[in-house]
């Protein structure tokens, strides 16, 4: 087998690529007996390379978890800058910093002299133009990051001190509208700051359906950084503060919750207990008969067949992954940015299993639903990048443009 050159240096040591593999499969939320199999490796052999006990030398294998791994290049995975391609990411023309900032700042600035009335009236008619911009503008994440910064202050504003549960569920609002930007554009702390805020103030409310709102955004953050088992018990705890209730809108969030622990019990790679949860909100989703939201949270029958994707990749089913992308299709009614978001997610499931056709008529579906998903979802940009390494001509030219309207080269 060829050897890979330079893997003897300091710098390059075999623990040294070895933490790095197990770091990137850990925050890929793959177990180790997951990733082994798509290698067509033991779990033994893999956990031997991530202690370092075994030298990666083989450009097949380095370039297959790199593949894997959703590395842009086989050189980034073992530390050496790859000139020719910028690695898949937030494109520098959208910066949170302003986001950030207005997040994190303390103290907040007092209010000008307006009544509680104006104030809440205002930041509740920006709010509603944010979600409806954010759920169907073709600019989502340009405009979002944009506006979202100063809705967030006067929502914050209005809410300290301390004021009644309505001010209170405006800045929840604009907590979550931040932790679904955050997300998309792969920014998982500050994600999971706003989603872990929105719980605090909505746990003071003892409002058990806005708990439950919040519990899924944070478990949804938690899946993004690598707590699993976390996200797995929180999300089931507060499901079962729904329990008792019979509401449509309870059994949407109660079906959306165990979606979101299935997943992260894939993570984790135990299967049975993935599968059960899966079941439960099956269930949910059977006694709905259609698809419902609450709080910009959406399940039903097609909801599950979308989480259903992700939860097969997380167990390395890269068959049924792949099955059921090619069977799910959104409607119109869906917003733009939930059609989006399974069409990406399609197009991985496809890719990874050699579907490249398949997978490139995904994206250019994402693409209708909204191009910004394109050129700012690091999803969309590690796809791209695997179909084009792949070199089917077939589907070049169609590529060419994607990367184009990727900002990438």
């Amino acid at each position: 087998m060829p050897k890979v050159e330079g893997m003897t240096s300091a710098r390059h040591t075999a623990l040294e690529l070895g933490e790095r593999i197990e770091l990137r499969r850990r925050q890929r939320g793959m177990s180790r007996r997951v990733l082994a199999g798509l290698v067509g490796r033991s779990e033994e052999w893999l956990r031997q390379v991530e202690r370092g006990h075994r030298r990666l030398d083989s450009i097949e294998m380095l370039a297959r978890l790199a593949e894997i791994l959703q590395f842009d290049n086989p050189e980034n995975l073992i530390g050496r800058p790859a000139p020719t391609t910028r690695s898949a990411g937030r494109p520098t023309d959208l910066s949170l910093a302003p986001l950030r900032h207005a997040i994190t700042e303390h103290p907040v600035p007092p209010w000008p002299a307006t009544s509680d009335i104006d104030t809440h009236h205002q930041i509740r008619t920006d709010l509603d133009d944010l979600w409806r911009a954010w759920s169907d503008a073709p600019d989502r994440y340009t405009s979002t990051t944009r506006r979202l910064p100063a809705v967030i202050r006067s929502a914050r504003r209005a809410a300290l001190p301390p004021g009644d549960d309505a001010e209170g569920t405006l800045l929840v609002e604009a907590y979550h509208l931040a932790r679904h930007l955050c997300t998309s554009v792969d920014d998982p702390p500050l994600a999971w700051l706003v989603a872990d805020r929105a719980t605090t103030i909505a746990i003071a409310s003892h409002d058990p359906l806005l708990m439950a709102t919040c519990a899924w955004h944070t478990g949804s953050a938690l899946l993004r950084i690598g707590y699993f088992a976390e996200c797995r018990d929180h999300c089931i705890a507060f499901a079962e503060r729904l329990a008792a209730l019979t509401t449509p809108t309870a059994l949407t969030l109660w079906g959306a919750l165990h979606l979101v622990a299935a997943e992260a019990a894939a993570a984790t790679h135990d299967i049975a207990r993935s599968d059960e949860l899966t079941a439960i909100a099956a269930e949910a989703a059977t006694a709905l008969v259609t698809d419902r939201q609450h709080g910009h949270i959406w399940f039903g029958p097609t909801g599950l067949a979308t989480a259903g994707i992700h939860t097969a990749l997380r167990l390395g089913r890269l068959d049924e992954a792949a099955r059921l992308a090619k069977n799910t299709d959104l409607p119109d009614t869906y917003p733009a940015n939930l059609r989006a978001r399974h069409y990406l997610t399609a197009a991985d499931a496809l890719a990874k299993r050699g579907n490249d056709a398949d997978a490139v008529f995904a994206l250019i579906k994402a693409e209708h639903a909204c191009p910004e998903d394109i050129r700012y979802d690091p999803t969309a940009h590690h796809t791209v990048h695997h179909l084009i390494r792949r070199s089917n001509r077939l589907i070049r030219t169609d590529l060419d443009r994607l990367a184009a309207l990727a900002g990438l080269t």
